[in-house]
C-alpha cells in the first residue's frame, strides 16, 4: 500500500515555549515592586507631621534633690575719692618795708600805691595745710592792700597750701600761694591791679570784658633798621685819626631792610608767642556780647595777592597793616607814630612792659 503523505506541522519545544511566560511574569514582578514601594513612600509623607512654626516647649522641670547654687551679690561701686579740704591756718609776718616816704600825695596812683606795698614789704610766710583764699587773705591783711578774689574750677579756693618762706617780698609771695591753686586744666590763677584793689583769680576771670584797658606803646625804635654799612674795616676820621667803622649785616648784594610794618609785625608776632599765648588764641565766632567773641576783621584787598579774606591775624606786611585779634586780647600797629594798641587785661599789659616804678609806702591816714 502506497504510502500516503500527510503534512506534517512542526511542534515547538516545551523550553521555548516556557521562555515567553517566564519573561512576562518577572516583568510583572518588577512593576509590583516598584508600585508597593512608591505606596510605602506616599503613606510615609502623608503620615508625617508638618512642621510647625511654634517654638518648641522646654521640658517640663523634674524635682531634684540637688538644691538650685545661690546667686552671688554684685560687688559693690567703689565710692568717689573724698576731697581734701585744708584745715590750717597761715602764719604770715610783715618785717617791714624797705622804701617808705613821709605822707602820700592825692595825686598818687592807686595801683603804683598798691604796688609798693607789693615790691618792697618783706614778710615770712608759714602754711602748713592751710587753703589757698585764707592765706591769700593772710597776706592782704598783713600788706594793709585792698584784695578782690574770685574762685571757680580753674582756681580752687579750698586747695591745700604748704609753704615756708622767710623774707621773701611780697610778690614772691603772693605768686607762691597762687601757684598752688592749680584747678581744672593745670593753669594756676594770676594777679592783677586795678583801680588800687589787687585783684586775684583765674586768668578767664580776670580777662572779663569790663577789667582790659587800652593802652598805646611807642615802638618807634623797635621797628628801625639799622643801615648796612658797606664800608668796614678801618677809615681816617675827620681830624686825621684811624677810626674802626664796623660792618653791619650781610652781604650788600643780599641785604633788604625791612620796612617799619615789617618789624613791627615782627614784634607783633614776638609778644602773642611770648606773653600769656592763651590771651591771643583765635576767638570763635559771635556777636561780641560776651566779651570773647565777635566778628572777624576783614583783610583788605591788595597788595602782590590780591586776596581778601577774614582773619583773626595778619602778619603780612603785603596784605595791610599788622593786626591780632585773640580771645582776650588785640592788637594793632599805627605807622603814624609808630604805636602798638594793646586792648587787654591788666595782667597781660604787665607781661608785655611790666609795671612804672612803683611808690614808697606812706603811712596811711586814718
Amino acid at each position: 500500500m502506497p504510502l500516503s503523505m500527510r503534512e506534517v506541522t512542526p511542534q515547538r519545544s516545551p523550553a521555548r515555549a516556557f521562555a515567553p511566560s517566564l519573561w512576562s511574569a518577572c516583568l510583572a514582578a518588577t512593576l509590583a515592586v516598584a508600585l508597593v514601594g512608591e505606596r510605602l513612600s506616599a503613606d510615609a509623607i502623608v503620615s508625617a507631621d508638618p512642621p510647625s512654626s511654634a517654638p518648641a516647649k522646654a521640658p517640663a522641670s523634674t524635682p531634684s534633690s540637688t538644691p538650685a547654687p545661690s546667686q552671688v551679690p554684685a560687688p559693690p561701686k567703689p565710692a568717689l575719692p573724698t576731697r581734701v579740704i585744708a584745715t590750717g591756718e597761715p602764719r604770715i609776718t610783715l618785717r617791714g618795708f624797705t622804701k617808705t616816704r613821709e605822707a602820700a600825695s592825692p595825686n598818687d596812683d592807686q595801683d603804683l600805691m598798691t604796688l609798693g606795698r607789693l615790691v618792697f614789704a618783706k614778710v615770712d610766710v608759714e602754711c602748713d595745710d592751710a587753703t589757698v583764699g585764707a592765706s591769700i587773705r593772710a597776706l592782704a591783711d598783713a600788706l594793709g592792700v585792698n584784695i578782690a578774689m574770685k574762685f571757680d574750677v580753674e582756681f580752687v579756693d579750698d586747695t591745700p597750701v604748704f609753704l615756708s618762706l622767710k623774707d621773701v617780698d611780697g610778690v614772691a609771695a603772693l605768686e607762691a600761694i597762687i601757684a598752688q591753686g592749680a584747678g581744672q586744666g593745670g593753669n594756676a590763677g594770676t594777679w592783677q591791679l586795678r583801680r588800687g584793689i589787687l585783684e586775684v583769680g583765674s586768668r578767664t576771670f580776670l580777662a572779663r570784658m569790663s577789667a582790659r584797658r587800652t593802652q598805646l606803646y611807642d615802638v618807634s625804635t623797635l621797628v628801625f633798621d639799622v643801615p648796612y654799612n658797606p664800608s668796614g674795616g678801618i677809615s681816617p676820621s675827620p681830624v686825621g685819626h684811624l677810626q674802626p667803622q664796623l660792618t653791619m649785616g650781610p652781604d650788600p648784594e643780599s641785604y633788604r631792610r625791612k620796612s617799619p610794618t615789617e618789624l613791627a609785625a615782627d614784634l607783633m608776632q614776638a609778644i602773642t608767642t611770648q606773653v600769656e599765648p592763651e590771651a591771643w588764641q583765635p576767638l570763635p565766632e559771635g556777636d561780641g556780647s560776651d566779651g570773647t567773641a565777635g566778628p572777624k576783621p576783614r583783610l583788605p584787598q591788595g597788595g602782590h595777592r590780591n586776596r581778601s579774606a577774614v582773619a583773626d591775624r595778619n602778619f603780612d606786611a603785603s596784605l595791610g597793616p599788622p593786626f591780632v585779634r585773640g580771645k582776650w586780647a588785640s592788637l594793632e600797629y599805627y605807622r603814624q607814630g609808630a604805636h602798638l594798641m594793646v586792648s587787654a587785661p591788666d595782667f597781660v599789659h604787665r607781661g608785655i612792659n611790666g609795671y612804672p616804678p612803683a611808690l614808697p609806702v606812706a603811712p596811711k591816714s586814718r
